[in-house]
């Protein structure tokens, strides 16, 4: 008995050692780990046009989902790369509203009567994430601090104005875009902003009584991200 005893302390000592010994060496095999890989946005546009003319009239907010890969690039992994594919909404409402022609067809915009509803852009855009990323994170944390920082190569598939049917004005907009983006935040609650480089709406967009207007915009919003 006494045998078998010690035979039981001792294989449970050696399984106990063997444990800890591979969880040691998966460590040193791989000791890199991911961090933040899906991410959910909301937030609200702010437009910034060359017509003093333009102002906004309603709520314009934006949705941005999508997936990003992880590359830890120092052995600790409190930095890496950040490389993946989203989707972003956006709805800018504003003064002004739609002019038809003869056909029915956007001949231009005007700027919108005091007896008129606003209308809005509506947009659709696949967005390419780049990120250089830092965090106080180890692979034992699930709370910790974050800062991304980088740029979105975005192409905008889908463009109308609220009262058209149709993307009748796509010619006039620059469908490439490129944006830099900044996110702070702790845990469960990160705070992004979001700045165009490129105005989306072309300089020679028909608008009456101007001689063009170039629109981009500023996102302020949330940000969530899971694993």
């Amino acid at each position: 008995m006494i045998f078998i005893q010690r035979f039981q302390m001792s294989r449970t000592r050696i399984i106990t050692v063997f444990c800890l010994f591979w969880s040691v060496a998966l460590q040193a095999q791989n000791p890199l780990f991911r961090e933040d890989q899906l991410y959910l946005g909301v937030g609200v546009l702010i437009a910034d046009a060359n017509q003093d003319s333009f102002s906004q009239t309603d709520f314009s907010g934006q949705l941005q989902l999508g997936f990003i890969r992880d590359f830890p690039i120092r052995k600790d992994s409190k930095w890496a790369l950040g490389l993946g594919i989203g989707y972003d909404y956006r709805a800018l409402v504003s003064n002004l509203s739609s002019q038809l022609d003869n056909q029915g067809e956007l001949d231009q915009l005007q700027w919108l009567q005091s007896n008129e509803n606003p209308e809005g852009f509506r947009q659709s855009r696949i967005v390419i994430p780049l990120e250089l990323r830092w965090r106080n994170a180890t692979p034992e944390t699930d709370a910790f601090w974050r800062i991304h920082s980088g740029v979105k190569c975005s192409y905008i598939y889908h463009n109308r104005f609220q009262s058209l049917n149709t993307n009748d004005f796509k010619s006039f907009v620059d469908p490439w875009q490129l944006s830099a983006h900044f996110v702070v935040g702790f845990n469960t609650w990160n705070f992004y902003v979001e700045y165009e480089l490129i105005p989306w709406l072309k300089a020679d967009f028909p608008i009456s009584n101007s001689s063009g207007m170039e629109l981009n915009t500023l996102q302020l919003g949330v940000l969530f991200y899971f694993l």
